[in-house]
């Protein structure tokens, strides 16, 4: 309004200018030439096609490759054929945009990787590009994660829904983890069933392995005693006996816990569904509390060595005299 001139670069040295991306098959080109100038050495050159982003074409300040850095989701990879590195132009609601993929991931909070996907930009970065392009009209943001410290989540949790009220819905993990805690039919039902289940699994497989050891005592003394009247020492006897029920034991303890972890994926998949039939996101993650399983083999396994130390000194101490006449 001043009429004064303003110089924002005069082209001379490096070229710090990229153009707006206009068409994912061909883009617009911007470069320095020496042929043609206006008092210098050099002047930008600025070649351009039928192809407008959103009306918009020309070119912009820049860093770099001016490319948009994004993370993308597996699903979104798959379809575009893109991978990590890979340059593309996309298009969002406000214009065509020049990313980078910089990593790949399988979710990410509120956004379902099924069908094209998703990827997920630094908001800063992508709004001040998509609105350079309209300045008229800004974009904005309709969804945002704040994250606060855990003696402060839910005082902040209470005044963002206090700004918010009925223009928006606001979730906090504190307050949904708190009312399942404060569920007594819940919590209480998860714990007791959790005590039923320890009891019962160390009562079943300690009878189980007691009543086989019992069988094989009966189905065996006679075996045994034979060995022994042929020369197997104690030691030998006691290692034998060892090495076959403990090798029984930890067979059995590991299929149990690869049944046991198939048959939890089995039971969660069943019920991982929505009211609508759809699928649960993020999806179940099953853990081990390792501090209830760890005591848990503990006590199983002081009950089979237990068990074997019984029938090992039944073994080594047998009277081979009276066994041969029961024998005979």
């Amino acid at each position: 309004s001043t009429g004064e001139e303003v110089l924002l670069d005069d082209f001379e040295n490096n070229l710090d200018w990229i153009p707006l991306a206009t068409s994912a098959i061909r883009s617009d080109e911007l470069a320095l030439v020496s042929d043609v100038v206006h008092d210098g050495e050099s002047a930008a050159w600025f070649s351009f096609g039928k192809e407008t982003n959103r009306g918009t074409r020309g070119f912009r300040r820049a860093s770099g490759n001016g490319r948009i850095p994004v993370i993308a989701s597996s699903s979104f990879a798959r379809a575009a054929g893109a991978s990590r590195g890979s340059v593309l132009i996309v298009g969002v609601s406000a214009g065509l945009v020049p990313i980078e993929v910089v990593d790949v991931v399988e979710y990410f909070p509120t956004m379902d990787p099924i069908g094209g996907g998703f990827l997920i930009f630094d908001l800063p970065t992508l709004l001040s590009y998509v609105n350079g392009l309209n300045p008229i009209a800004e974009a904005g943001v309709n969804e945002f994660f704040l994250s606060a410290d855990d003696d402060d989540g839910l005082k902040v949790f209470r005044q963002v829904s206090a700004l918010v009220r009925n223009q928006g819905h606001v979730t906090g993990a504190q307050p949904e983890l708190e009312a399942l805690e404060q569920n007594p039919l819940i919590t209480a039902g998860w714990r007791a069933m959790v005590i039923a289940a320890m009891l019962i699994i160390v009562f079943t497989a300690g009878l189980g392995y007691v009543v086989y050891l019992l069988a094989f005592t009966d189905r065996s003394i006679g075996e045994m005693g034979a060995l022994r009247s042929l020369g197997l020492s104690s030691k030998q006897t006691a290692g034998l006996i060892g090495l076959e029920h403990l090798m029984v034991a930890f067979i059995g303890l590991g299929i149990g816990t690869w049944a046991g972890f198939q048959m939890s994926r089995m039971m969660v998949s069943a019920v991982t569904l929505t009211d609508s039939g759809g699928r649960v996101l993020p999806p179940f993650v099953l853990t081990t509390d390792w501090t209830i399983m760890g005591p848990l083999y503990g006590v199983l396994l002081l009950i089979f060595v237990g068990a074997l130390y019984s029938l090992g000194r039944r073994m080594i101490h047998l009277d081979l005299h009276r066994l041969s006449r029961f024998e005979g």
